[in-house]
């Protein structure tokens, strides 16, 4: 049993901690607080804090649609297929009911006309106006075939492809979804296999249509990319650039951001780059491009303005955990450790205050990150003990890491097996390891070069 063993509650104090957050109907807290509790008590207490998130999911899915924010009631949804237990009839009602309050908003109200795709430099897919394909457009097309009933596709067994390839195709706007459609069933089945773990065969098949509709290389280059062959998805990305006239968003998704990290994966950085500053001058303030932008910088070594980017960013929308990390590790680098710590702090605060966070679980790297920071530097003991305890709480088994950070607990306690607990870290590392290196900075000064 190691030194921090007291820090953890017992598995039975966990679950009675569940028990009463489940009573105050604090979902995600009892969840957190059961994570990695094994045990039938723990899995029904796990089992009805995610049913507890789903319902509230669907509850605010639903006041999104009838308030017309559909992109938000679609995140929610999202989320609550994601909480819920295969098969959740609540589900399926959620989804019938969303489908009635667009249905009935579009027959209430004129029909916003789509933007053009691309049209002349670069249009982006999914902007104000873009109507969202419903059951009712697809019913009976070429892609999924008709079929008997009042709801004709949704109310087939939910693993019918049809059904899932509906689904798919409520992320996208109307115009794309009917040039989807005609690409006929060959070209959603391909689409499907890509999603369900055969990216390879559906970038081989999806080759047949890309001459027939240029929307068919976004697809084919995802594909490309989950094969683990960035080149080709680098050579589909930019094929289909050129044959729509600029960069497009689809299903959310900005194909200069997917192209930048194609781009990435091959080592061209400053391609990657390029093709962000283009996508920027058009949408400087595109989320999604500045957070690709500032992680590029960070990338390159330019540390100052990577960190000066991600705080631009953190001001348009504050709960962009990747840039409080990306900062915490460029201000390190700079050797401004307290500035990290703070950025840290702000990150973790502003997307999990008080544990009670909803649907964003405590972020585990940034509770190492800044864990490491306070014990390395001797600083905020009860609050590395908390970080160090979260930590555990949210991971399966503890590894290297924790136990560095469980040997500079025992430094920075003053602990007498210190030289020991030292030696063990150093088990099996290779001379060239960075963390050989990190080991001899914190502890050398204790133990004489160690």
């Amino acid at each position: 049993m190691g030194l921090l063993s007291w820090l953890f509650p017992s598995d039975g104090d966990r679950l009675r901690k569940a028990e009463k957050l489940l009573a105050g109907q604090e979902w995600a807290a009892a969840r957190d607080e059961v994570m990695g509790v094994e045990g039938e008590q723990a899995e029904a207490l796990r089992r009805k804090a995610l049913d507890g998130l789903m319902h509230k999911n669907i509850e605010l899915a639903i006041l999104c649609a009838e308030s017309g924010e559909t992109e938000q009631s679609r995140l929610h949804m999202e989320l609550a297929t994601e909480f819920a237990a295969k098969g959740d009839p609540a589900i399926r009602a959620a989804r019938r009911q969303l489908r009635e309050l667009r249905t009935g908003s579009k027959q209430s109200a004129p029909k916003a006309p789509a933007p053009s795709l691309g049209g002349g430099g670069g249009g982006v897919l999914g902007s104000m106006g873009i109507q969202v394909a419903t059951p009712e457009m697809l019913a009976g097309s070429p892609a999924l075939g008709g079929a008997e009933g009042d709801d004709p596709i949704f109310s087939l067994p939910p693993s019918d492809p049809r059904v899932r390839f509906a689904l798919m195709l409520e992320r996208y706007g109307e115009q794309v979804a009917d040039r989807l459609q005609a690409l006929g069933p060959d070209f959603a089945t391909a689409v499907l296999s890509s999603e369900e773990g055969e990216p390879a065969h559906a970038y081989d098949v999806l080759g047949r249509f890309v001459e027939r509709e240029p929307l068919a290389r976004w697809f084919r280059a995802q594909a490309a990319l989950l094969a683990n062959k960035p080149a080709e998805g680098v050579v589909e990305l930019e094929a289909l650039h050129k044959a729509e006239g600029g960069f497009v968003e689809l299903a959310g998704q900005h194909s200069a951001a997917v192209l930048a990290g194609a781009l990435m994966q091959l080592g061209h950085v400053k391609r990657a780059a390029k093709v962000l500053d283009q996508a920027l001058e058009k949408e400087p303030t595109h989320l999604a491009l500045q957070v690709n932008k500032a992680l590029v910088l960070e990338a390159l070594g330019q540390d100052a303005e990577a960190d000066n980017l991600a705080r631009r960013i953190i001001k348009q929308s504050s709960r962009v955990m990747e840039m409080y990390k990306l900062m915490g590790r460029a201000r390190v680098r700079q050797g401004k450790r307290l500035e990290a710590m703070q950025a840290l702090e702000a990150g973790l605060t502003t997307n999990c205050s008080s544990g009670k966070c909803g649907s964003l679980p405590f972020d585990v790297q940034a509770g190492r990150q800044l864990a490491q920071l306070y014990l390395e530097d001797r600083l905020e003991p009860a609050r590395a003990a908390d970080l160090v305890s979260q930590i555990h709480r949210n991971i399966g088994q503890p590894g290297w890491f924790e136990a560095y950070l469980e040997t500079l607990t025992a430094r920075n306690a003053g602990a007498a097996d210190l030289r020991e607990r030292v030696g063990a870290l150093k088990v099996g590392l290779r001379p060239e390891d960075p963390r050989l290196k990190l080991v001899d900075q914190a502890f050398a000064p204790q133990l004489g070069g160690a």
